[in-house]
């Protein structure tokens, strides 16, 4: 698979990215994301994956 994010095609896992923002809803994506993009993810608030 290729990632989602910034198109590699190694290692590559699929992944429901949810995205919360101050009081407003969370968002749900289904996203295929490699190791290196799993990491920038995690790191950053808001942003949880399952």
């Amino acid at each position: 698979m290729t990632c989602t994010n910034c198109g590699n095609g190694e290692d590559a896992t699929g992944y429901t990215v949810r995205f919360t923002r101050g009081d407003s809803e969370p968002t749900e994506m289904e996203l295929v994301l490699c190791s290196a993009c799993v990491e920038e993810f995690q790191a950053e608030s808001g942003i949880e994956l399952r």
